[in-house]
């Protein structure tokens, strides 16, 4: 293993800590620094993997976290031309970095991460967050390994979530799903 690969995945460890920090607080404010912190370290774990796709949208991840939060703080909707940017950004710069088509599981992944942000109801980000999760672990499976524990420790979370938050909700949605 190279001191790349160590680099990266020491880097790693620090962005799951943050990413599970992130979930502990109730204050937004320290909701959202954390995953500043993640976000920031997890595109210097994707740069050193060489997984550019990746790296390059991590200051724009950062850039609509912070107009969601924004629009949350004065109970606002985002607009739709909001996420619709967004969606076309993500877009180009993964095909400007295209190099094959595991980059596709990096724009699915950059998708979910925008429909998760940009919800009204909780549950249905949780779900979007999970769906983001699994396109980014299976990415990272392929290009980052660094970043494997840290999206997988990050999916289980999240299911944690769903099934102590959410079990409500979505038995609500199967239910009328069978009428």
């Amino acid at each position: 293993m190279s001191g790349i690969e160590i680099a990266a995945y020491v880097i790693g460890l620090f962005t799951t800590l943050a990413a599970i920090l992130a979930m502990q607080f109730k204050s937004m404010r320290f909701v959202v620094l954390f995953q500043l912190i993640a976000n920031v370290l997890l595109g210097v774990q994707y740069t050193l993997e060489g997984a550019f796709s990746a790296a390059i949208t991590v200051p724009f991840a950062i850039a609509l976290s912070l107009i969601s939060l924004a629009f949350a703080v004065k109970d606002k909707k985002i607009p739709k031309f909001v996420v619709a940017l967004f969606l076309v950004v993500f877009t180009v710069l993964v095909a400007v970095t295209f190099v094959g088509p595991q980059d596709l599981l990096a724009l699915g992944a950059l998708y979910f991460f925008v429909l998760s942000i940009t919800r009204e109801k909780s549950y249905q980000s949780r779900m979007c967050t999970a769906l983001n999760s699994g396109f980014w672990l299976v990415y990272d499976i392929i290009l980052a390994p660094s970043a494997i524990i840290t999206h997988g420790v990050l999916l289980l979370f999240t299911v944690a979530g769903i099934i102590r938050l959410d079990r409500k909700e979505w038995g609500k949605i199967f239910k009328k799903a069978k009428e």
